[in-house]
């Protein structure tokens, strides 16, 4: 099985508020945490606190996962904010693991 984490640098989910459905791509920043990308300067649909969750636009995951909580927003002098994500899991502590979306062609 092939295997990656929220957290991964590389790691690319489209995800959207839980409380206004302002929707980016969150993507690892592989010290712990994630980051939503692609959230307009202009948008100020979300705040700190807003929860975060899988649409399912990208195929990969169903929607309605809850992925993490907002804890910083920032402005950027570029066209998008920087949104910084406290995901809900903890791999220390994890002993479980779940396979979401396998399917066969991807085997082969």
């Amino acid at each position: 099985a092939r295997i990656q984490l929220l957290t991964d640098n590389d790691a690319g989910i489209s995800v959207s508020s839980e409380e206004n459905k302002s929707i980016g791509v969150l993507s690892g920043s592989g010290k712990g945490f994630c980051q939503v990308n692609y959230i307009l300067n202009t948008n100020e649909d979300l705040d700190i606190g807003n929860i975060i969750i899988t649409t399912g636009y990208d195929e990969i995951y169903p929607p309605g996962i809850r992925v993490g909580e907002i804890i910083r927003i920032e402005i950027l002098p570029s066209l998008f904010k920087m949104i910084i994500v406290k995901p809900y899991f903890d791999l220390s502590h994890s002993n479980r693991l779940a396979v979401i979306g396998v399917t066969a062609a991807e085997f082969y």
